[in-house]
C-alpha cells in the first residue's frame, strides 16, 4: 500500500490544487499543480521532515521561492521572486535561523532593505532605503541589541534623526533635525539616562536648556528668547551635580 494519498481541492476562487499528503516517515517529493497543470510546488521529504530542495512557482510559470532545508529547518540561501520576475528577497539560514545578509527589492528592482544576521540576532548594519534610492534608515547593531548609530534621513538627504546606543540603551547624544537643516534638539544619555537636553527654534536660535539628576529626573530648565536667557526653573529638591 502507498505511503501517500492523491487529492484535490480548491486552493482558491482561482485554482484546484493536486497534492499529495505526507505521511509520517514518507521519504519522496511532494508535488502540487495549478488547475491549468503548471507546477506550484516541489519539496524533497526526509523521514516526514523537508530536506533538501523546495521549489515553487507562480501561476504564470515563473519561478517564486527557491529554497534548502535540513532535517526540517530551513538551511542554506533562501530566494523569493515577484510574478514579473523581478528578485523580492534572499535570506541567508543556518539551522533556521538567519544568519548571513537579508536583502529584499521593491518589485521595480530597486533595493529596499539589508540585514546582517548572525545566529538568529541582528549583528552589524542595518539598511532601509526610499524608492528612489536614497538611504531613509541605518541602524548598527550587535548581538541582538542595537550598538552604535541610528539615523534616519529625509528623502532629500538630510538628516532627520541621529541616535547612539550600547548595548541596547540611549548612550550618548540623540539629534533631531528641522526640515530646513537646521538642528531641533540634542539629547545626551549615559547608560540609558538622560543627562541634559537642548532645544532650538526653526530659525537656529537657542529655546531651552534642561538638566536631569543622576536617575534621568529633571531639576532645571532655563527658557531662551532670541537667544538669550529670560527664565530659569529649579527643583532645589534634585540633584544639581549635573549642571
Amino acid at each position: 500500500m502507498p505511503n501517500y494519498l492523491s487529492k484535490t481541492f480548491i486552493l482558491n476562487k482561482k485554482s484546484l490544487l493536486n497534492e499529495i499528503d505526507i505521511y509520517e516517515n514518507y521519504t519522496g517529493v511532494w508535488r502540487s499543480w495549478y488547475r491549468g497543470g503548471h507546477r506550484m510546488t516541489e519539496v524533497n521529504y526526509t523521514e516526514g521532515n523537508e530536506d533538501g530542495a523546495e521549489k515553487r512557482w507562480h501561476e504564470n510559470l515563473n519561478l517564486k521561492i527557491n529554497r534548502t532545508w535540513l532535517d526540517g529547518e530551513k538551511h542554506g540561501k533562501e530566494v523569493s521572486w515577484y510574478k514579473n520576475g523581478s528578485k523580492e528577497f534572499e535570506i541567508d539560514w543556518k539551522k533556521n535561523e538567519k544568519h548571513g545578509k537579508e536583502l529584499r527589492w521593491s518589485q521595480k528592482g530597486n533595493i529596499e532593505v539589508e540585514i546582517n544576521w548572525r545566529n538568529g540576532e541582528k549583528s552589524g548594519k542595518e539598511i532601509v532605503w526610499f524608492e528612489n534610492g536614497i538611504k531613509k534608515i541605518e541602524t548598527s547593531w550587535k548581538d541582538g541589541q542595537k550598538h552604535g548609530k541610528d539615523i534616519i534621513w529625509r528623502q532629500n538627504s538630510n538628516k532627520e534623526v541621529e541616535f547612539e546606543f550600547r548595548h541596547g540603551e540611549e548612550d550618548g547624544s540623540a539629534i533631531q533635525w528641522y526640515q530646513n537643516g537646521k538642528k531641533e534638539f540634542l539629547e545626551y544619555f549615559n547608560k540609558g539616562k538622560i543627562v541634559y537636553s537642548r532645544y532650538w527654534n526653526e530659525d537656529g536660535t537657542l529655546n531651552k536648556k534642561e538638566f536631569f539628576d543622576p536617575n534621568g529626573e529633571l531639576y532645571k530648565r532655563e527658557l531662551f528668547e532670541k537667544g538669550k536667557l529670560v527664565k530659569t526653573e529649579v527643583d532645589f529638591g534634585k540633584q544639581n551635580d549635573n549642571e
